[in-house]
């Protein structure tokens, strides 16, 4: 969710009403919560991010999806689509083909610089194809357009990001790995310092874990939030991490 001022908000996810479902909300104090007319090239797409830096420009983040050349999984890639909350109009539509996958989160700092983090998604071979190996992802918006970001590669997921200035942002996720023959995960902390991204070492959990959601009050105070898990048990309580830097 994305909140431009105390009486205009966008909140980007999945809301079925009737037989039509829509993708994005946005609020007002005169008409509450309501959902967003989308373009046809939102149809198939799926959004997960949203973020806002003025009243008239919007970024929101997802995937594509169609239909692979077997008809049994679906080909995704990461999809941006600007959008204007004060007309009610859509503009740039940006699809990253290059990369199979999906953008979860985005973050602006101004209407010419924007970060998204999320996972690429490499299909398996085999007959049929049923397997995926993801890696984290961060794209970049800068000159008018979306691409790749070049970090070092990072088995697993990017669920969440957050910039408080252009110069430094954060995101979180989690990293899969086996155990002992079980699948667990990891905390996934990423850096954007200095110009380039890097991984930050994290404690491991017990038990296994991730991040799944973020908030920055500033470059030196962040909060990220998320679960433990040992899968194929059940989700332990939930986990807080804080970084005070200097």
């Amino acid at each position: 969710m994305s909140c431009i001022t105390t009486q205009l908000c966008l909140a980007a996810g999945y809301l079925v009403s009737g037989s039509n479902s829509y993708d994005a909300l946005q609020y007002s104090p005169a008409s509450g919560w309501t959902a967003i007319g989308e373009p046809s090239e939102l149809a198939n797409a799926d959004i997960d991010g949203v973020s806002c830096v003025s009243t008239t420009q919007c970024w929101l983040a997802g995937s594509s999806n169609a239909l692979g050349a077997d008809n049994n999984l679906y080909d995704q890639h990461p999809l941006f689509i600007s959008y204007d909350p004060e007309t009610g109009s859509w503009g740039q539509l940006a699809e990253v083909d290059s990369v199979p996958g999906w953008a979860t989160s985005v973050a602006c700092t101004s209407q010419a610089d924007c970060w998204a983090a999320g996972s690429t998604r490499d299909i398996v071979a085999g007959t049929p194809p049923q397997a995926f190996t993801p890696d984290a992802m961060l794209f970049h918006y800068s000159g008018g357009q979306w691409t790749t970001a070049i970090v070092e590669p990072s088995p697993g997921n990017l669920f969440s990001i957050q910039c408080p200035t252009a110069a430094e942002c954060w995101a979180v996720g989690d990293t899969t790995h086996k155990v002992n023959g079980q699948w667990t995960s990891e905390p996934l902390l990423e850096q954007y310092s200095g110009g380039r991204w890097s991984d930050v070492s994290l404690p491991v959990l017990a038990g296994g874990g991730g991040f799944d959601g973020l908030t920055c009050t500033s470059s030196t105070d962040c909060t990220a939030v998320g679960g433990g898990d040992s899968w194929p048990a059940d989700e332990s309580p939930a986990i807080v991490g804080r970084e005070n830097a200097p």
